[in-house]
């Protein structure tokens, strides 16, 4: 949900404001929910802890995100994975894997999102698709 004072469900929100052309340089923090299902009060299997910030100085929307992909349920409970990438106005996009903790330590990968349709101007929901590489360890960390 976007970030604003008049928008009260919001789970971003400002840090840093911008007087630049296409806001370059404002920064949100970002606490965005991962669910199983496109309705916003599905089951949440993950947060998307991070911050993302208006990088282009060309066009409105051409922000860089950076967050932790924190999973609160079931096997992964506890596990994250880290992330890093862009997304604008395209409906669609993709950020890369970089590493990770838990069960996806040594991870790496992809996640494959769009804008799902029914989004509106108070919110972004996207249908991510998660490929994730890592190594499995032994009991010695092998």
């Amino acid at each position: 949900f976007v970030a604003g004072p008049n928008h009260p469900n919001r789970n971003e929100d400002y840090v840093i404001a911008s007087s630049y052309p296409h806001g370059f340089g404002q920064t949100l923090v970002n606490d965005w929910y991962v669910t199983n299902t496109s309705n916003p009060d599905g089951t949440i299997l993950a947060r998307a802890q991070g911050l993302h910030m208006q990088a282009s100085q060309t066009m409105d929307n051409g922000w860089y995100t950076s967050f932790n992909l924190v999973f609160e349920r079931e096997r992964f409970a506890g596990s994250t994975l880290q992330v890093m990438g862009i997304f604008t106005v395209q409906k669609k996009g993709e950020w890369s894997i970089l590493g990770g903790t838990g069960q996806f330590r040594r991870a790496s990968g992809n996640i494959l999102f769009s804008l799902l349709a029914s989004s509106t101007s108070n919110d972004a929901i996207r249908q991510l698709d998660i490929e994730v590489r890592h190594v499995l360890q032994n009991a010695r960390g092998e």
